[in-house]
């Protein structure tokens, strides 16, 4: 898979007291197309998406990824990303 052209990263995360979920898929070109899932761990419901954010991007780097474009549902977490909103220390 090296040397392909741009992936797209798609991320969500779902919060639950209970549990929270995330699902990641990374394609090109609807050629390829990688999976992922994480099940029931328990984080707050912005940390749920920089779960699944980052686990998209280790997934991206074990596949030797150059080129990405990233899709969030989140506007926080794409705004902090992006650099347009400061992430405070907790």
């Amino acid at each position: 898979m090296k040397g392909c052209d741009w992936w797209m990263l798609y991320v969500d995360g779902a919060y639950n007291p209970k549990g929270s979920r995330a699902g990641i898929t990374l394609e090109r070109s609807r050629d390829i197309s990688l999976k992922q899932s994480l099940f029931d761990f328990k984080t707050s419901y912005n940390q749920v998406e920089y779960e699944a954010l980052i686990v998209g991007i280790k997934l991206e780097k074990e596949v030797e990824v150059k080129k990405i474009r990233c899709r969030n549902d989140s506007k926080l977490i794409t705004s902090q990303v992006n650099g347009d909103f400061q992430a405070k220390d907790t």
